[in-house]
C-alpha cells in the first residue's frame, strides 16, 4: 500500500513539472521577439513662397507604429520639439507647429526612428482581428 501512495505521489509530481512547463513555454511564445535593429531617417522641409510671414501653420508627420506583428519603435528623435498622438488602431503621428516663418523662409524637420524588426510575425495580445474584420462606414458585410 504504502509503494502506491509513493507511487501516486511521484505521478503528481511529474504531472506538477510537466503542466509547469508548459505553462512556462507559452508564456515565453507569446513574448515578442524583435532581434534586428535598424534606424530610419526621413524629413520634412516646409517652405513659404511669399514675400509674407507666416505667423502660425502646423502640420502631422506619420510615424512607425509603437508595436506591430513585424516591428517594434525603440526610440524616436525629432530636430523641432512635436506632441505625438497615437490613435486607436496604433498609428502614431508626430504635431509639429511652426511659430513663425519669414518671407521666402524654410525649415526642415528631420526624424530619426529606431526600430527593431522581425523575420516571422509575433503575437500581439493586444491586436484582436475582430477590429480589422467588422462592418463600418463604407464596407459592408452582411447583405
Amino acid at each position: 500500500m504504502a509503494t502506491r501512495w509513493i507511487s501516486l505521489v511521484l505521478l503528481l509530481a511529474v504531472v506538477i513539472v510537466i503542466v509547469a512547463y508548459q505553462v512556462g513555454m507559452n508564456g515565453q511564445s507569446t513574448q515578442a521577439r524583435y532581434p534586428i535593429s535598424r534606424t530610419v531617417k526621413y524629413s520634412l522641409t516646409v517652405e513659404n513662397p511669399t514675400n509674407k510671414s507666416i505667423t502660425q501653420a502646423s502640420f502631422w508627420l506619420y510615424t512607425p507604429v509603437d508595436q506591430g506583428v513585424y516591428q517594434a519603435l525603440d526610440d524616436i528623435q525629432s530636430s523641432q520639439p512635436y506632441h505625438a498622438k497615437v490613435d486607436e488602431l496604433g498609428n502614431q503621428r508626430l504635431y509639429f507647429t511652426v511659430d513663425r516663418l519669414p518671407p521666402y523662409g524654410r525649415k526642415t524637420y528631420e526624424v530619426t526612428a529606431k526600430i527593431k524588426l522581425s523575420e516571422l510575425p509575433n503575437t500581439i495580445p493586444s491586436i484582436h482581428s475582430e477590429d480589422f474584420l467588422s462592418e463600418e462606414a463604407f464596407i459592408e458585410i452582411s447583405e
